[in-house]
């Protein structure tokens, strides 16, 4: 990953150890798990190389490990976020969308970049 890219994604992002996500969703398209952050109504995917958590619609820049499935305890999340219930009908919370294949452009990031 390029250092622009992951000071961008950093940036946007929450930190490894962010602890206000009340559900988690699976990502069949990423095949691993998408945060809900209560604080701001967003979805969030684990970024292991820029070790923190970003908005789900970046997840392109720094895909998310694939875990074998739902079911896998050990997908490459930090434990805490494990933590958080999976996503119910009851929870009115809308289902996150499937993060894009291309993501919007980052703040000071170039095409060349």
């Amino acid at each position: 990953m390029k250092p622009k890219i992951k000071k961008a994604l950093q940036r946007r992002g929450l930190a490894k150890s962010f602890k206000n996500f009340k559900h988690r969703s699976w990502s069949k398209k990423w095949k691993n798990w998408l945060f809900y952050n209560s604080l701001d109504g967003g979805w969030y995917s684990y970024a292991p190389d820029s070790d923190c958590f970003v908005p789900a619609d970046c997840c392109a820049y720094d895909p998310p490990d694939e875990c074998d499935g739902p079911d896998d305890d050990d997908c490459g999340c930090p434990p805490q976020a494990m933590q958080c219930p999976c996503l119910t009908p009851d929870d009115n919370v809308d289902e996150p969308d499937e993060p894009p294949d291309d993501p919007p452009a980052l703040p000071g990031v170039d095409d060349d970049d």
